[in-house]
């Protein structure tokens, strides 16, 4: 058996890859410095799951010694955000495949990536950095417009994500004190999606689109996520070619990416580039809709080989929502209320539980704040967004007072 290693896998999904890395004669060994977060998946999934070792990812030298005990390492599975420097390092050190490097430091970083889709011609703004502290508002303003956006220029889950709409907003950004290297784009409106592709060698296919449901301004939490939204013909023909040069443009060659896209009425802005598949369930869900494995895929692309995923037919089945679900407020999560009628709703709901009772809950305005994920199925993605927010309506989040 061939060995492939992964870096702090998803939630969802690390028991799925490791049956097909199986599937493909390999062994998963997936390095986390919390491997025990894992144990939830790998019971429902009823599998063996990946082999669990314990490292700080960040270190290379304890890297190195789980690798030793390994031995062999013949492929390198390219994992979240947190995991991609020592994926690509480890691959790079060794010889295997693995995605363009620097491709991924480019869309890693969202200001860079504005500033160069901003001279490629495929954006109608650029970005400026911003330090809340010594930041003037005429001249950000003059720069990027008004309203804009300020981020996280290597943010997730709309953390640390801000809508500044005049001088008071630029003022609480002070006072809320980031942590982060921060940036200031243009806030560009319209309808959120993403689309899902693949790439192997140049060669980019485009699985589908996402839907997003956002709250309301001026945050940007994320609500629901449908897939797949059918959008008219001549527009899938746009999209498919824009999201070529898009990815083209940053030497994205290979491996999935999901990039989130307004269409606004002067046509496509990117988001953000994430070089992975969706978070949650959303890969489990896409393989049971698409009729295939994308798990797959990511041991042929570790192991070198073309991916089946490029050439096998697609053929949507239904459709899937999942509905995040938040505490009202701050504090510490006691427990979900409201389970018991889940089974009486259509669509064959599931709720994943993510967060463990006693969990201190420090935010609800992004992704980080959720305590559960709901998952509903349906003949489309919009009767299944439907069922979701119908066995939404019928939950509560029971949060008490943290103790001083």
């Amino acid at each position: 058996m061939k060995n492939l290693i992964t870096f702090d896998w998803m939630f969802f999904g690390a028991a799925r890859l490791a049956e097909a890395a199986r599937r493909r004669g390999a062994v998963l060994h997936l390095l986390a410095e919390n491997p025990e977060v894992f144990s939830w998946d790998v019971r429902r999934s009823g599998s063996s799951g990946p082999v669990m070792h314990k490292a700080n990812i960040e270190d290379p030298e304890d890297i190195e010694r789980v690798l030793a005990e390994i031995g062999p390492v013949d492929g390198v599975i390219h994992p979240v955000e947190e995991g991609v420097t020592p994926a690509l390092r480890v691959a790079g050190e060794r010889g295997l495949a693995r995605q363009n490097a620097e491709a991924v430091r480019l869309v890693r970083d969202k200001m860079k990536l504005r500033q160069h889709l901003f001279d490629a011609g495929l954006s109608a703004g650029s970005s400026v950095p911003l330090d809340p502290d010594n930041a003037d508002w005429d001249d950000t303003a003059r720069l990027v417009g008004t309203p804009f956006i300020v981020k996280d220029r290597a943010g997730s889950g709309s953390h640390d994500v801000w809508l500044v709409r005049d001088r008071e907003d630029l003022d609480a950004i002070r006072r809320a004190r980031p942590q982060g290297r921060l940036l200031a784009e243009p806030y560009f409106v319209g309808p959120l999606y993403s689309v899902e592709t693949i790439s192997w060698n140049g060669e980019t296919r485009l699985l589908g689109i996402s839907g997003r449901v956002l709250s309301a301004e001026p945050h940007f939490r994320e609500e629901v996520f449908t897939f797949p939204v059918q959008l008219p013909q001549e527009r899938m023909r746009r999209l498919d070619e824009w999201i070529k040069s898009v990815l083209g443009s940053v030497s994205y060659t290979s491996g999935f990416a999901h990039t989130e896209f307004i269409i606004t009425d002067t046509g496509f802005e990117v988001v953000e580039i994430n070089p992975r598949i969706p978070g949650g369930p959303c890969g489990e869900h896409f393989s049971e809709v698409l009729g295939t494995d994308l798990y797959e895929a990511f041991a042929d692309m570790a192991l070198g080989n073309r991916p089946q995923l490029l050439d096998e037919p697609l053929q949507a089945r239904g459709g899937i929502a999942n509905a995040v679900l938040y505490p009202p407020r701050t504090g510490i999560f006691e427990r979900i209320e409201g389970t018991e009628t889940l089974d009486r709703h259509e669509g064959s709901i599931v709720l994943h539980q993510t967060r463990e009772t006693g969990a201190r809950m420090g935010s609800v305005n992004d992704l980080w704040g959720a305590v559960a994920i709901l998952s509903a199925r349906g003949e489309s993605a919009e009767t299944a967004m439907l069922n979701a927010l119908s066995a939404m309506r019928g939950l509560s989040v029971r949060i008490r007072d943290e103790k001083h």
